[in-house]
């Protein structure tokens, strides 16, 4: 902006940060007097700039730190923001076909119940935890401290090599499907002492609840 007027616009003074996408989500002005026109190179007419080395030297170190840490706080949102929507997606999915998981016991409040699907921190050695909330809803948090969330489920929401949506929706199903197959077994079944047939019964159980899951 000169003397409040815009002359030009593009990319100046970002130094070696080149132009990304992110980048297209935050704005930079610059607004000076006409005293500065020589050093800005403002043109006749008055409608651009060629900055000369001297003025580039000046503003690009500063600008270009400020150009990253916008570029990094933007794709830290838009990644965010993925997370969400991928979680709401999985557990969207998940919550509309309960009454259809009825088909495999009528009769079970934990079939039926409705999950929700979300991010924690946690000491121990589980990748999640699971919470049963008065018969209506079914809590899951996964532990961002445990190795699997930071070599597999981290890396996959963060992908930009591919689009790893179904891909990610697909685990989130299947985790879910398990916990609704293992709440679904008799209050005396423990299931750090399952036997053959009660893991069997488990499989089977897992297997027929992320099918309805996984179903068009």
């Amino acid at each position: 902006m000169r003397a409040e007027r815009e002359i030009d616009y593009g990319w100046f003074f970002m130094g070696g940060k080149r132009r990304e996408n992110y980048d297209d989500w935050w704005r930079c002005e610059i607004s000076f007097q006409p005293d500065l026109d020589e050093l800005f190179g403002v043109s006749h007419n008055k409608q651009g700039i060629q900055p000369t080395p001297e003025l580039r030297s000046i503003l690009e170190p500063d600008l270009e730190e400020v150009a990253k840490t916008l570029h990094r706080r933007v794709r830290e949102r838009f990644i965010q923001v993925a997370k969400e929507k991928a979680f709401n997606a999985s557990v969207n999915q998940a919550n509309t076909k309960s009454q259809l998981l009825l088909s495999i016991d009528e009769n079970s409040d934990s079939l039926r119940a409705n999950v929700s699907l979300e991010l924690a921190e946690f000491k121990g050695s589980d990748f999640f935890r699971v919470h049963y909330q008065d018969d209506d809803l079914i809590q899951i948090q996964l532990n961002r401290r445990h190795p699997f969330y930071r070599q597999f489920y981290l890396r996959l929401e963060e992908s930009e090599e591919f689009q790893p949506t179904s891909v990610k929706k697909a685990f989130d199903l299947f985790l879910i499907s398990f916990v609704k197959a293992s709440f679904n077994l008799s209050e005396d079944d423990n299931l750090n002492q399952l036997d053959p047939h009660q893991l069997e019964s488990l499989i089977l159980n897992w297997s027929r609840v992320l099918k309805i899951y996984l179903s068009d």
